[in-house]
């Protein structure tokens, strides 16, 4: 796969003289990530590239102050109607601090929630601070265990989907603090080899809480037997939160070696709670700290972009790669 990336600073994004007329810009949506449809050879409707948004670590508990580094959960769902992504995957930690049902219905609910129809979600740590991720699947249903769509506590939260030509695969990196003890990746391991070897698509796509990399905070080595087998089946892509900052990895095995038959990891733990100032490290293509916002990905047909999206709409990160 060849992976072509930039930073791009806000004058960037507009002509100069408007930048010094005006000072500043507003986001306007590039026509590269609108999504168009076109029929395949069995005349069904299929999307050539689907609008896509990521990102975790979400909600402030209910009646938190919000400051310029915490509880921006209401600011990035704007970004994100102002986005209109046809996909929304929230990478866990959604409903801070302990994820009960209050936390769902009265600060994810009003923020984040609007999108729901759309939301693909996995759970992370804090959804486990009520007892089986009660209040969790109690406010999703359905959409977050679908293997099981009737249970509401301690349900099998791993599935996977399509979006547009890419299969999507979400798994659930439970991991406590500070054990570190990240439960179900063993049965989840069997299964996910049985799931990409049932769906062979050329453009794969997983997401999760839990990040294999991360500079300074957030690195979680119990995640490697997934990407053993994420890797064995050429996915592309790896999305997580956790760490609460923005991070996008060159593409890497799971010993951490450059290749081009790794994966893109991206980090996006900026979609509202609260912001860390976390280290360089290495093979990172890119490290932003105390900026709130979300992941954009364009998923085409045999290729991806990705961007990072400020909450006030400023473009800070820009890759794009073929698949494998």
């Amino acid at each position: 796969m060849r992976q072509r990336s930039g930073r791009v600073g806000k004058l960037g994004l507009c002509a100069v003289a408007a930048a010094v007329l005006l000072g500043g810009c507003a986001f306007v949506p590039a026509a590269a990530g609108r999504v168009t449809r076109g029929k395949d050879a069995s005349g069904r409707i299929a999307a050539r590239a689907v609008v896509v948004v990521a990102a975790g670590d979400i909600a402030c508990k209910p009646g938190s102050r919000v400051t310029r580094t915490r509880c921006h959960q209401m600011g990035v769902a704007r970004l994100i109607g102002r986005l209109h992504p046809r996909a929304l995957l929230a990478l866990g930690d959604l409903a801070y601090p302990a994820g009960t049902q209050p936390a769902f219905d009265h600060a994810y609910g009003p923020s984040w929630g609007r999108f729901k129809s759309i939301t693909h979600p996995v759970p992370g740590n804090h959804e486990y601070g009520t007892p089986g991720a009660a209040g969790y699947y109690g406010y999703f249903g359905p959409r977050a265990t679908p293997l099981r769509p009737h249970c509401r506590i301690w349900c099998p939260g791993h599935y996977s989907l399509r979006i547009g030509s890419w299969h999507a695969v979400a798994l659930v990196t439970n991991c406590d603090e500070p054990e570190g003890n990240c439960r179900w990746i063993p049965s989840q391991t069997a299964w996910l080899r049985r799931d990409l070897n049932r769906h062979r698509f050329r453009c794969t796509v997983a997401y999760m809480k839990n990040p294999l990399f991360s500079g300074g905070f957030g690195a979680t080595p119990q995640v490697r037997p997934l990407w053993r087998v994420l890797q064995a089946h050429g996915v592309d892509l790896v999305l997580t939160g956790h760490a609460h900052n923005y991070q996008r990895f060159v593409r890497l095995t799971p010993s951490g070696r450059r290749s081009a038959h790794g994966i893109t990891e991206i980090i996006a733990g900026t979609g509202g709670d609260r912001l860390f100032t976390l280290a360089r490290t290495r093979h990172q293509a890119a490290r932003i700290n105390h900026r709130f916002g979300v992941m954009r990905l364009a998923l085409g047909r045999g290729h991806w972009t990705s961007e990072f999206v400020t909450e006030r709409g400023h473009v800070m990160d820009r890759a794009r790669g073929t698949c494998h």
